[in-house]
């Protein structure tokens, strides 16, 4: 018997319909398996970043504890100057105390969500890291403005405050100058490195474009293309 050419076109016949069906599973199976690629390396650059605040931290418990060695308190100024003492004493206590919270926070983060990561799924291990990588940023922050507070304080604690030509108050008052001097510098360059990178994101529409950013090398960008015309202007300034 003949076979209805028509009868091919059935699913059955493997005929386009059943031919759609497996590319349209491909491509959403394509699609999951790169979103899951880009939360694991979402969750390593936090993970990266917990370790990062980790050591910082730890650096700045060990200058904080340098303040309490026995010279150091045994050279306060108690009976001349006790509020100075007693304000440097305590700063330095809250930089040590703040910085110590931001090791063992960060450590015990990085193992939950690494087991969180294995156990449930990297989706829901990225977003328990998200809500709570602010505490340790705010802890890190606070252990800084303390351990600057410290130093500050430090200047002036140890200026004999019944000297009358006051030179080193005005010392003092000098490094702390030049200090505010390099944390204005500082803070206009990453405020300036911010909106730079806020307007590459916002003409490369987010994460749309980052296959483009990433795989097309830098040329001259296409008419009506503000993506490629943000990236030749990055590869412009880098050469």
């Amino acid at each position: 018997s003949r076979v209805d050419p028509s009868a091919l076109l059935h699913p059955e016949f493997g005929g386009p319909t059943s031919m759609l069906t497996a590319e349209r599973q491909r491509v959403n199976t394509e699609s999951k398996y790169r979103e899951t690629e880009l939360q694991r390396k979402q969750l390593q650059f936090f993970l990266d970043s917990l370790n990062s605040y980790n050591t910082q931290a730890t650096l700045v418990t060990g200058f904080a504890f340098t303040a309490f060695s026995a010279d150091a308190l045994h050279e306060l100024p108690y009976k001349g100057a006790p509020v100075r003492s007693l304000l440097f004493a305590c700063l330095s206590a809250a930089a040590m105390g703040s910085a110590v919270s931001t090791v063992v926070i960060s450590n015990y983060l990085m193992i939950r969500v690494e087991r969180l990561a294995m156990n449930r799924s990297t989706s829901t291990a990225l977003a328990a890291l998200r809500q709570r990588m602010g505490t340790v940023q705010c802890c890190y922050m606070f252990s800084l403005a303390a351990l600057i507070g410290a130093a500050s304080t430090l200047l002036f604690a140890m200026c004999d405050i019944t000297d009358e030509d006051l030179a080193c108050e005005r010392v003092g008052a000098s490094v702390l100058g030049v200090f505010a001097a390099c944390v204005l510098v500082a803070s206009t360059v990453v405020w300036r490195m911010r909106g730079q990178f806020d307007r590459y994101r916002d003409a490369c529409g987010g994460l749309h474009h980052r296959s483009y950013l990433i795989d097309t090398p830098a040329g001259t960008p296409a008419e009506g293309d503000e993506c490629a015309a943000v990236e030749h202007s990055v590869a412009s300034i880098g050469e």
